[in-house]
Parts: structure tokens; C-alpha cells; sequence
């Protein structure tokens, strides 16, 4: 199937990949037989893999030690990025972390969650869910050009990843598209 996705797509298609929930909420955490397994099946991308997404339960409150257990199982060559969900891990304390095992920190706007704008290695990704209520709230013209700010700041020293995920109505693929033309207005590249 992933090597079906590779022909489908024009050149310089990258995929952005999120890892199976028996790799993120099963214990113990990141199974290294099931995460081996994971960046094996992912490598028939080829180049055209890109960021690889783990998002954490909401369950999953603060625990440095494993979070720097965790980090330590992932392969360092790849472009992994992580996403919290429990609103205790958003500080100065994870993103020193996720810095230090030069994994990305996935940027959220969602319900509860703490809206912090961090970059922690090579590039940015962000993920919108919805403002109201998750995966169903619709982003208005003003919330977009809000973000169109964030982006237009990260973008001078970084590359930026964004992905919406505010789909029960179909609301993420106009928001994508109203989010591509604010972008293009404000003279930021969008590829």
C-alpha cells in the first residue's frame, strides 16, 4: 500500500505519518519491537517521508522520566515529532526535553490544551483541532489570520508543517485552503 502511495503522488510529495496508538498508548509505552517494526514499514516511503507524528493520550499527565525514556526509543534520524494531550506538559521543563533529544514539539490549538508556540528542533508543526469543540469546530477568517502571524514569525528561521484535524463537519480541508491563500497574501510560500 505504501509503495501504491508512492507512485500515486507527484514528485516532491512528502507524507506526514502518525504512529498507531498501540505504539503511544499501550504499556509500557513505545513497544521497541512494535516501534522497529513501525520505522520499518514507514521506510518504503522512501523520500518522500516526513514528519512522524506520536500523539500521547489525555490520560498521559507529566512524567519527564518517561517521556526521556520514550524519546530515547525513537531513531534519532527520523523527523519525529511529539504531541501531548494533559495540559501538565506543556512547560519549559518538556519543551527542554524534547530539545535536548532534538524531537519537534507539536504546536495545538484545541479545547484545553495550552496554545504554546515552541519550536524545539529543525522545523515547526502545528495541528489544528478546533477551537470550541474538538475535531467540529470551524476556524472563522480571523482566527486564521491570527495564526497567519504565528507562521509568518516561525517561518523566518523555520520550515512549517500544519495539519488540520478539525473534520467531523468537513471544516478542515476549507480551513486549509483559507489558511493556503492567507498565507500567499502575506507572501509566505506554500508548498
Amino acid at each position: 500500500m505504501l509503495k501504491a502511495w508512492v507512485k500515486k503522488t507527484p514528485e516532491g510529495f512528502i507524507f506526514a505519518v502518525k504512529a498507531n496508538r498501540r505504539i503511544t498508548h499501550e504499556q509500557p509505552i513505545a513497544r521497541e519491537d512494535l516501534l522497529r517494526a513501525f520505522y520499518d514499514r514507514i521506510a518504503l516511503l522512501g523520500d518522500r517521508k516526513g514528519p512522524i507524528l506520536f500523539q500521547l493520550p489525555p490520560s498521559l499527565k507529566k512524567d519527564i522520566g518517561l517521556l526521556e525514556e520514550f524519546l530515547g526509543k525513537l531513531d534519532p534520524d527520523e523527523e519525529n515529532v511529539v504531541e501531548f494531550r494533559h495540559p501538565t506538559w506543556f512547560d519549559k521543563d518538556t519543551y527542554k526535553v524534547l530539545s535536548d533529544y532534538k524531537v519537534r514539539y507539536c504546536i495545538v490549538s484545541a479545547p484545553g490544551i495550552p496554545m504554546d508556540v515552541e519550536v524545539t528542533a529543525e522545523f515547526a508543526y502545528i495541528r489544528w483541532h478546533g477551537t470550541v469543540n474538538w475535531y467540529a469546530s470551524e476556524y472563522s477568517v480571523a482566527e486564521l489570520r491570527y495564526w497567519v502571524d504565528i507562521i509568518k514569525d516561525i517561518a523566518k528561521e523555520y520550515k512549517v508543517y500544519g495539519y488540520f484535524n478539525n473534520d467531523f463537519y468537513g471544516y478542515a480541508v476549507k480551513n486549509c485552503m483559507e489558511l493556503k491563500e492567507l498565507l500567499r497574501e502575506a507572501g509566505i510560500d506554500v508548498s
